[in-house]
């Protein structure tokens, strides 16, 4: 796979391509092409601020008043664009910068939060604060004194969905999906009275690929064995993907009237029971003879009237 930005991509391909024949033609490799997939990331843009003389204006000296901008030292209003980050645009930012406020992780989970892969992103440094609060969350939870050795079934469901689900985003590039799903998975985790700390340990591997440096501190603190950075992936338990309850959608004559919160597997007549019971569709049932019952196990519920 060759992942490269669009500006850059055709020389570095045909390098690529050249060097790869070449050492095809001298037997050190097996294949035709060096690339079978081609994805193209797309480029972070940011605002940027002209005066009157069409010079650039730093960012830094630029203040905004009811959406418009203006030169902090002159009083000037300025024009104002979005562009791709340039040095003669003033609009660029330096990563060492961010890493000094924010720290590495924080930037490589913004910059992979941003958007899908592809698309073309606008850069908001106060944003990547967003995602430093989330590491330090995650912090909390991976060092807390409610991780415990005991486990339960809630938290394993969490943790067994949050591989999961993380493991497949990341299989397809789909880093900013990663994430939400790691961010879901600390809403929920942090509502239960303790941590089990095979939990803490599945949910640092899911963090290590996109925020490297503090899931390896908390794998540290809990004293799992090795290095978190040559520790297999977790792989999921089937058992713990399923949902326990389901929506079971109720249909009069086609029509959607309805849908029943309840557990899985439920037979046809024990849907047919509470659907006759609830109060939005009670009032289509009254007084008429049913026809027929169509039932999709775990899904639908459609009964046919006279």
């Amino acid at each position: 796979m060759y992942v490269g930005g669009v500006e850059h991509a055709v020389l570095h391909l045909l390098y690529a391509r050249f060097w790869h024949k070449v050492l095809y033609d001298c037997g050190y490799v097996h294949t035709l092409e060096p690339f079978q997939t081609l994805r193209n990331q797309g480029i972070i843009v940011a605002r940027s601020y002209q005066n009157s003389q069409r010079a650039y204006v730093a960012p830094e000296n630029v203040q905004e008043q009811n959406g418009k901008y203006f030169d902090k030292r002159t009083g000037e209003e300025l024009t104002s664009q979005i562009d791709k980050m340039s040095k003669s645009k003033l609009n660029g930012v330096t990563p060492d910068e961010i890493v000094q406020d924010y720290g590495a992780d924080a930037l490589r989970l913004y910059e992979m939060f941003m958007g899908p892969l592809e698309k073309e992103k606008i850069w908001n440094t106060d944003a990547v604060s967003g995602c430093r609060r989330f590491l330090n969350r995650f912090y909390d939870f991976g060092t807390s004194e409610k991780v415990v050795e005991e486990e339960s079934a809630e938290a394993l469901k969490l943790g067994h969905r949050l591989v999961h689900g993380v493991g497949k985003d990341i299989e397809s590039l789909q880093f900013n999906t990663a994430i939400a799903k790691l961010m879901e998975f600390m809403n929920e985790i942090t509502k239960l009275p303790s941590y089990p700390r095979l939990v803490v340990k599945m949910a640092a591997q899911a963090l290590a690929p996109l925020a490297p440096h503090l899931a390896e501190e908390v794998w540290e603190y809990q004293k799992f064995e090795g290095s978190l950075s040559y520790a297999p992936f977790p792989e999921a338990d089937e058992a713990y993907l399923q949902d326990e309850v389901v929506t079971y959608v109720v249909q009069i004559n086609g029509k959607l009237r309805g849908r029943l919160e309840l557990s899985k597997d439920q037979t046809q007549d024990a849907i047919f029971s509470a659907a006759s019971k609830h109060p939005n569709i009670i009032g289509y049932l009254n007084g008429k003879a049913v026809n027929k019952v169509v039932f999709v196990p775990n899904k639908l519920l459609n009964i046919v009237l006279e």
